[in-house]
């Protein structure tokens, strides 16, 4: 018996703590069916709600179905109506059309027969106008070759005069060559003689300054003769002044020699 006690006792132990457990999870999930069950219901009262307005909302379509559905039997009409209109009037407007072809094909006809008439008329007035440049044609041809022949004449005429004045050119050349040659050699010569005539008056002078050198030295010294050799300087810048005028002239000389070239060789 003991035994056995200690066996319930020990599945007590186990089974108990599980059995409580199974109770505690069974009242959760109660709870939660509970809950659930609210919220279904919830739901189906909402769905209730829905279903009622989409009745109510098929009913408003249904409605305005009905309008639509009129109304577009009324545009129907209408329609029917104005393109029974419009078909009238379309063949109206091609009888009309109709009326201006045949008007206007007639016109056509007539304004042919003036081209016509107006290209034969003018065909006749190119043919005298052809004619007419035919003929002038010819006679310009006539002019144009006398006027040709004429400036033939004219052109061997200038040629021998432009013969005539090359040769005179020629001549006139040869002549200033010739004339430009002499001159070159006047100038060759003055300047020779400009030359030696520089190079005396530059002895004269330095001799004039070596003069006035112991001029100035003796006057120094003695203090005497002093008018005698300041008249003879006098005279030697006089000689200077000359010199410098003979260097002119011959720059003067060389400047007209080089016009003469340039004025030959244009």
């Amino acid at each position: 018996m003991e035994v056995m006690e200690s066996i319930r006792a020990g599945l007590k132990e186990l089974i108990l703590p599980e059995l409580d457990r199974i109770r505690e999870d069974n009242r959760e999930l109660k709870a939660m069916l509970q809950l659930t069950n609210k919220r279904l219901d919830d739901v189906n009262l909402h769905l209730v709600d829905q279903s009622r307005r989409i009745d109510e909302v098929n009913h408003r379509i249904d409605g305005v179905r009905g309008e639509l559905v009129g109304m577009i039997q009324n545009t129907n009409e209408r329609i029917d109506s104005v393109r029974d209109e419009l078909v009238g009037m379309i063949q109206d407007t091609n009888n009309r059309i109709d009326g201006v072809r045949n008007e206007l094909t007639g016109m056509i006809q007539d304004t042919n027969k003036r081209i016509d008439s107006v290209r034969d008329e003018l065909v006749g007035m190119i043919q005298d106008t052809n004619k007419r440049i035919d003929g002038v044609r010819d006679e310009l041809t006539g002019m144009i070759q006398d006027t040709n022949h004429r400036i033939d004449s004219i052109r061997g005429e200038l040629v021998g005069m432009i013969q005539d004045t090359n040769k005179r050119i020629d001549s006139v050349r040869d002549e200033l060559v010739g004339m430009i040659q002499d001159t070159n050699n006047r100038i060759d010569s003055a300047r020779s003689e400009l030359i030696v005539m520089i190079m005396d008056n530059t002895k004269r002078i330095d001799e004039t300054n070596r003069q006035i050198g112991e001029a100035r030295t003796e006057a120094v010294n003695m203090n005497i003769g002093v008018g005698s050799r300041i008249d003879k300087l006098a005279e030697s810048v006089v000689r200077r002044e000359e010199a410098a005028n003979l260097d002119r002239r011959v720059y003067l000389l060389e400047q007209h020699v080089e016009n003469l070239q340039r004025r030959l060789a244009a």
